[in-house]
């Protein structure tokens, strides 16, 4: 960019060496501000190096291009943000490096990564499968029950249990003692494990001052 630098340019106006424009006074003498083709070129080109800049083409038809370029151009290069849309903004890149992964904010420093399961097969359906281990029962973790017998007569010959004879009950049928206690036991479970370990990475929130 310049300053008008010709013969009948305003000297220091704005300024040691920061030259303007005057308006003319033909009854005194005056004569207004030459201008000339470098002035012109130096306000087109530092207009059109702003729009183009930001990734614009120039449209001949539009009078707000300079205005969106400046507001375009109002982040640090290489600031990132998100945008919830198709594409990248006019001006902005698509980062591609990070794909299905989760976003996760933390409160230390930003910028990190972490995870070995992509996002969308961490959380997809996935079966459950795996088996009970066998277990034996002992008498203390059978639920109570009882047990019924027959006494038999000892005497003489016969086929009754102890050899006596006449092969008939000698008493009525008994019960024994209740065996088991009702307690309690354990089956193991192994099955696949599911691996939750998604992708992420780290953000952080932040306010523009």
């Amino acid at each position: 960019m310049q300053r008008i630098d010709t013969a009948t340019k305003a000297v220091d106006l704005f300024g040691a060496g920061k030259h303007g424009f005057k308006d003319g006074n033909q009854s005194l003498g005056i004569a207004p501000t030459d201008l000339n083709a470098a002035i012109f070129n130096a306000i087109q080109e530092e207009i059109a190096n702003v729009i183009e800049g930001a990734g614009m083409a120039l449209d001949p038809g539009s009078r707000t291009q300079l205005k969106e370029a400046l507001e375009l151009s109002n982040f640090d290069i290489g600031t990132k943000l998100l945008f919830f849309q198709a594409a990248a903004p006019i001006g902005w890149t698509q980062i591609t490096t990070h794909n299905n992964k989760a976003l996760r904010i933390v409160s230390g420093p930003g910028g990190g990564s972490g995870g070995s399961v992509a996002f969308t097969t961490a959380f997809a359906s996935q079966a459950v499968n795996g088996s009970n281990s066998a277990t034996t029962l002992t008498t203390a973790q059978t639920p109570p029950h009882p047990h019924a017998f027959n006494v038999y007569n000892t005497g003489g010959a016969g086929s009754n249990p102890s050899g006596g004879s006449g092969g008939s009950p000698s008493a009525s049928p008994g019960t024994a003692t209740d065996g088991g206690s009702g307690g309690s036991h354990n089956h193991t479970f192994t099955g696949t494990a599911i691996n939750l370990a998604v992708q992420y990475i780290d953000m952080i929130l932040a306010s523009k001052n």
